[in-house]
């Protein structure tokens, strides 16, 4: 059952609304070199990264971890099995390309920030993926370890292909684009992350924001966004407050990507193109700054959709929680449940 976030939020001052769909099990469970999972997992252990920041999405506020609840659907909030920050986890980063209908000013600069950034924040255990998306989508660069020459050169690279292919007389999407690169995580290990360059506006995708969102929860994807400042494409700017709070004559970014970044996990924020580095930098440190929060992956729900409510109660700190998909047990684990099936994923014994 779904329900309203403004309904949740009316039950404690802060929490963050994600989804868990449980997967049906298969009749049966051959051996397979294909993932079958779609999250973090330790043996009875569902992990979700959770991003908790001050009213502002400034910092991260001091909080005790103990105050965390958890909910799934209507049961009462419980306690996590563990919190950890999630610190020097690998990360599967994909980094998309949007110059929209006008310009975008941050892409001309971003290979040379963003190898400034990478040289500070990115480590060898990381890799990255590069995508340029102009009248259709281009993945420049596959999954490979961070390298900060090697990202500028791709970089460059994608530039050189948004500049070449020149106005489109179809043009791909971003949620489109977007949906295509969450994809191509099927494969990827670590915590799984898009960074849209981008002011978000799109008004020719065949695919819904939701239906985003179902695909990117499916795999475990959180969507970030660095827009322009002043996004170009616009004819009438408006004030809005840039991630820094402080204020600015620019174009909001587009409202349906705002809210695919917040479902998923993620902070869509607006830079000048002379601090795309410190912005890049921040966005990275939001990711090492998550908290990884654990708890038994429930053995007697039925598959579908679930909500998960994390909550700090007294707290005005902002979360937001990516969505995941997980199998359900089958038969034989809810016969003989806290045995292990031979992939390592069996249910928590049930009291």
């Amino acid at each position: 059952m779904k329900f309203p976030v403004s309904r949740a939020f009316r039950s404690c001052s802060v929490a963050a609304l994600a989804t868990l769909a449980l997967l049906a099990a298969a009749p049966a469970r051959p051996q397979t070199t294909e993932p079958t999972f779609t999250f973090h997992i330790t043996t009875t252990l569902i992990q979700i990264p959770v991003i908790i920041r001050s009213a502002n999405l400034e910092y991260v506020p001091k909080i005790n971890p103990e105050k965390i609840t958890i909910t799934i659907d209507h049961s009462k909030p419980f306690a996590p099995a563990h919190v950890r920050s999630e610190g020097d986890d690998p990360l599967s980063l994909a980094i998309l390309l949007d110059p929209g209908i006008g310009e975008n000013d941050l892409l001309p600069v971003l290979g040379k920030e963003l190898e400034k950034a990478a040289k500070r924040s990115l480590h060898a255990q990381d890799s990255v993926a590069i995508y340029a998306l102009n009248c259709s989508l281009q993945r420049v660069a596959d999954f490979s370890p961070a390298n900060p020459a090697a990202l500028h050169a791709a970089i460059d690279q994608a530039n050189a292909q948004i500049k070449q292919h020149g106005p489109c007389a179809k043009r791909l999407g971003l949620r489109d684009a977007i949906a295509q690169v969450a994809a191509d995580f099927a494969t990827a290990g670590g915590r799984r992350v898009i960074l849209a360059l981008s002011s978000g506006h799109d008004n020719v995708s065949n695919i819904s924001t939701e239906k985003v969102y179902q695909s990117t929860r499916d795999l475990g994807v959180a969507v970030f966004g660095i827009a322009p400042e002043v996004a170009k494409d616009i004819d009438q700017p408006t004030t809005y407050a840039g991630f820094n709070g402080v204020m600015h004559l620019q174009s909001p970014i587009d409202t349906g990507f705002n809210e695919l970044c917040t479902k998923t996990g993620g902070i869509a924020r607006l830079s000048p193109a002379d601090t795309l580095a410190s912005s890049l930098s921040d966005f990275i440190k939001s990711l090492r700054d998550r908290f990884i929060v654990e708890f038994p992956r429930p053995a007697d729900t039925t598959a579908g959709d679930h909500t998960i409510l994390i909550a700090i109660p007294r707290s005005d700190a902002v979360i937001r929680a990516a969505g995941i998909a997980v199998p359900i047990s089958d038969a034989h684990t809810l016969v003989r449940p806290g045995e292990l099936d031979s992939d390592g994923a069996g249910s928590p014994p049930r009291k």
